[in-house]
């Protein structure tokens, strides 16, 4: 098995050589010795080595510092600093090149050992975060294009059949009888409805893609600007809404905010059913480090084996006759998972109507 070779960056030749003498009894190979931050820039160009060992203080041209900040933007080189004092100010600096570990003369086997191993396996796992991170990104771009793709090719020819429907229909308009206009209707229909499920499909791809912005935002406008876009089908509905006090302030994404609202409002209408205490309620409550908001409604409330399934594009609680496919709670979802937050049901009790969605967002956003 072919050795670590480290680069040593020490103007001191005596501790350069003591610490050489460490390494290579521990049974790693020194691959160069040098004094400076201009050498060593020169070195790794020349041939990379797998770990560097480097002074904080060097006596001529740059500091360790300054030439670990050359090193982290350059090259993919885990680097140790040596140190043989404590200066907070030095350490402050010291931090933003993201070191991998740091190692106090006069050296000990062990402590030295620890440092580089544990150096090394983060490096590994840097390595295998980064290239993973990449090969995400490859495949939702690759996911992204297929979708706008698709989209396209389906949309086009979609278009043409109604198009050419509607032509029909107006040319042919005194041969066909009733139940031959129907068939033109219900094909038209039917188009419109694919149209849709296309467009469903880009939005559920989008959320998944599309960067947030995330601010911080008061929930309670939020809430208000949703109920009020909904007000004209509450109203006909006959529907109450209470909104609890003391809604946060939370760190998020305004317009994905106000679609995880717009669904669960959407999702508490369509299933709202005729009873005669027709009542949403939202509120939100503090429980550790998130908070916790619940969109409440009297309606018919879903019935335990569909829950589980709720959440899933396409899924629909199949004895219930309402428009929709599934897809608003699925956005709800993957908005929430995209927080780090969870979202779920509290299930109706002894066949009691209603049906609570909880979903939390952590208290500190990045």
């Amino acid at each position: 098995m072919e050795k670590i070779k480290a680069l040593i960056v020490e103007d001191e030749i005596l501790v350069a050589r003591d610490l050489q003498m460490h390494l290579e009894r521990m049974g790693f190979a020194v691959a160069s010795m040098v004094p400076s931050g201009e050498q060593a820039i020169q070195e790794i160009e020349n041939e990379v080595p797998d770990l560097v060992l480097m002074d904080i203080v060097l006596q001529e041209g740059m500091d360790g510092i300054e030439t670990a900040e050359i090193i982290h933007s350059r090259f993919d080189i885990p680097v140790i600093f040596l140190t043989a004092h404590e200066d907070k100010a030095m350490f402050e600096r010291a931090k933003k090149t993201e070191p991998f570990g740091y190692v106090t003369k006069p050296f000990q086997d062990e402590d030295l050992r620890k440092v580089i191993e544990i150096a090394l396996f983060r490096h590994k796992a840097e390595q295998e975060r980064k290239a993973l991170i990449q090969k995400v990104e490859e495949v939702n771009k690759e996911l992204r294009d297929f979708a706008y793709i698709v989209s396209h090719d389906l949309k086009e020819p979609l278009f043409s059949i109604d198009g050419y429907m509607s032509m029909l229909s107006e040319a042919y308009k005194e041969i066909f009888d009733e139940s031959g206009n129907g068939y033109i209707n219900r094909i038209k229909v039917n188009i419109e409805v694919m149209s849709n499920r296309i467009d469903e499909i880009l939005e559920v791809v989008k959320v998944g893609m599309v960067a947030y912005n995330f601010k911080d935002y008061a929930s309670e406008e939020i809430v208000k600007d949703v109920i009020a876009s909904h007000g004209v089908r509450i109203e006909s509905s006959g529907i109450n809404v209470s909104i609890r006090p003391g809604l946060p302030i939370v760190m998020c994404d305004r317009n994905k905010q106000m679609a995880v609202f717009s669904n669960l409002v959407t999702n508490a209408i369509k299933f709202m059913g005729d009873d005669k205490q027709r009542l949403i309620t939202i509120g939100c409550e503090k429980e550790d480090d998130n908070y916790r908001f619940f969109v409440e409604d009297t309606g018919i409330g879903i019935r335990k084996e569909y829950q589980e399934h709720i959440f899933k594009i396409f899924k629909r609680l199949h004895d219930i006759d309402a428009e929709g496919s599934g897809v608003g709670l699925s956005i709800v979802r993957k908005i929430i998972e995209r927080y780090g937050g969870e979202v779920w049901i509290d299930s109706p009790i002894n066949n009691e109507r209603g049906t609570r969605f909880n979903f939390t967002i952590p208290i500190t956003q990045k």
